[in-house]
This record gives C-alpha cells, structure tokens and sequence, in this order.
C-alpha cells in the first residue's frame, strides 16, 4: 500500500476510520468468533435504541422549556441551527450513556470476544493488575462517562459548530469506551489510558465518529463489530507505540491492508 505523505492528521483520522468495515469483515471472515458476538447483541442493540429515544426525550423537553412559544420569533435559519445543535447534542448524549451502561452490564461478554479476537491475531493476553485493580478502574472510567453526557449537550448548543463538536466528543468517548477493556488487560492505569488516547488521537477520534456515523446502517450488529474493531486498533496501535511518530500511521495503514 502507497502512504501518503506527509502523513496528516486527517489521513491518520482516516485510518480510524477504516477500522470500522475493518472489524466487520474480521468478525464475517472468522466464524470462530459468532457465538461471542451473537451473545450480547439484543440486550446492547436495545440500550442502544433506548438511549437514542432517551437523548430524543431530552431534546424535545428542552426545546420545549428553553424555547417554547419564542421559536416563532426568531429567522428560521438560526431556529433551525439552534435546534440541529440541540438534537446533535442530545442524541450524542444518549448514545454516550447506553454505551456504558451495556458496556458494564455486558463487560464480559465483550471482554471473551476482545480476547478472542488478540488469540486469532496471534498476540498475547495484556498484563491486568488483578480483578480489583480493574475494578477501580472500570469505576473510573463510569465516572468519566458519567461527567460525559451533559457536556455532549451543552456542546450541542453552541451555534454553528455545535453538532459537529458534539459529534466528535462523543466520538472520542466512544473509542475510549471500546478501547478500555483491551488496555486495562495491558495494565494502563486511567492516566495511561488518556495518554494512550492523546498520542493516538487522529486515529481513536476516526474509529469513534465513523462508530457513531455508522451505527444506524450496522445497527444490531454495532456493538459487537465496535468491540472486534477497538480490539484490532489497539493491538495495531501497540505494535507501532514504540516507533517514532511519523512512521506510527504508516504501520497501521500497512496493517489494514486488504488481503
């Protein structure tokens, strides 16, 4: 595969971003792993539904209370930015709490297949510091997407720029929640864990918005082929932390390749 140079942040984005078809085809191709991903799909697919009608609920109430009767005074350009925003911002919020409440009620469910996808990519299991250490940190994480939500709606509401910012907030929140199980097993402490996001952030940040943008057409399949995809990333992510930092992108694209 030809890299482009220089290696940009939106081609690193767009790198990510690959990792979600990446993941569904890995899933199709090995049959070994359906039992794992068929498991929890109906629970995870239905939170994921309610959260979207919860973050719909939201929007409408708070159109309603904040608004109200004072829409029809105002151009109906800047209504129709203010309300887009307002339900961009909501919507994200919903998605951000089904995914952590699926996420702690499936835990492991998804942490069998996120190990079972390491055993077919020939990689051994990560370093945990042992069941309470996890339990620590997974309480750290809950926080963190707790704290989540109505950020993802307040930022909703900035003019303008409001839908997209929210989209890429809750983006990033998604990869850090797929991505957590898989770190966890490599011992990263939370701190770790942001840094690990930092430094990967034009690649966490495409695999989380393309996550988002693709759900409703993957829809039951969703949660599972996150899980498949945050597990191939890290572990391309991984192979490649030790290398300087323009030749990170390379080796994950070459790692993506088809064939």
């Amino acid at each position: 595969m030809t890299v482009p140079q220089p290696l940009t942040p939106f081609v690193r984005f767009l790198a990510g971003v690959s990792y979600i078809p990446g993941g569904a085809r890995f899933l199709l191709m090995n049959r070994s792993l359906w039992p794992s991903a068929l498991s929890p799909i109906v629970v995870a697919a239905g939170l994921l539904v309610v959260g979207v009608f919860m973050g719909a609920f939201w929007a409408a109430w708070l159109q309603q209370s904040l608004f109200g009767e004072s829409m029809r005074h105002i151009p109906v350009w800047f209504s129709f930015v203010v309300l887009t925003g307002l339900w961009a911002g909501s919507l994200a919020a919903g998605a951000i709490v089904a995914l952590a409440v699926a996420f702690v009620l499936l835990g492991p469910l998804f942490e069998r297949l996120s190990q079972k996808v390491e055993e077919l990519s020939g990689v051994s299991q990560g370093r945990s510091k042992g069941l309470r250490w996890e339990l620590a940190q997974s309480a750290k994480t809950a926080l963190y997407f707790a704290l989540s939500a109505p950020v993802a709606m307040l930022l909703g509401l900035i003019p303008f720029l409001g839908p997209a910012l929210a989209l890429l907030f809750t983006g990033h929140r998604v990869a850090f929640e797929n991505t957590d199980a898989v770190l966890l097993r490599r011992g990263l402490a939370f701190g770790e864990r942001r840094d690990f996001h930092r430094r990967f952030r034009p690649e966490t940040l495409g695999f989380g918005v393309a996550a988002m943008l693709l759900f409703p057409i993957m829809n039951v399949f969703a949660v599972p082929i996150f899980v498949v995809a945050a597990t191939r990333l890290v572990l391309d992510l991984e192979a490649v932390s030790q290398e300087p930092p323009e030749e990170e992108t390379a080796a994950i694209l070459a790692a993506e390749e088809i064939g």
